[in-house]
């Protein structure tokens, strides 16, 4: 997949068959304050001993069903 545009415009497209799969909707768009927001648990593994349960590829996946229930709903 390949990123193209900002914000609204934001599209990704299959990079064999140019076909675009994700575009962003304003209706699910929410626009941040922050200009960067990064993650880091190593810090709290090392001094705790806590590591993260869900990997992010599952918190998107919970995120994305959340949502499509709710919008059936």
């Amino acid at each position: 997949m390949a990123c193209e545009g900002k914000g609204l415009d934001e599209i990704e497209i299959e990079k064999d068959s140019k076909t675009v799969r994700v575009r962003v909707d304003e209706k699910y768009f929410i626009p941040i304050e922050a200009d960067l927001l990064l993650g880091n648990s190593s810090k709290a593994e090392k001094e705790v001993g806590w590591k993260p349960k869900t990997s992010l590829k599952e918190l998107v996946k919970m995120t994305t069903e959340f949502d499509l229930e709710n919008e059936k709903n």
